[in-house]
């Protein structure tokens, strides 16, 4: 399996990027979508203290996070 990591500042042209490989069969992974999600399974408030916390956590954190989505 092949990785590809996309960073940027905001307008850099993640999106774009991310819209063109969906377009091609590639899996794309959000980072931001990943740690909504695990705050809302969480059972806490969309916050940027929450969200900041969790992406933290989820840092911190051993383990595969593919797996437990």
């Amino acid at each position: 399996m092949r990785v590809i990591g996309v960073v940027g500042l905001p307008a850099s042209g993640k999106g774009e990027f991310s819209r063109i490989a969906r377009s091609l069969g590639i899996p794309v992974v959000v980072m931001g979508d990943v740690i909504r999600e695990a705050v809302i399974r969480s059972g806490l408030p969309v916050t940027d203290k929450n969200l900041g916390e969790m992406a933290g956590n989820l840092r911190r954190s051993p383990g595969d996070r593919q797996k437990s989505r």
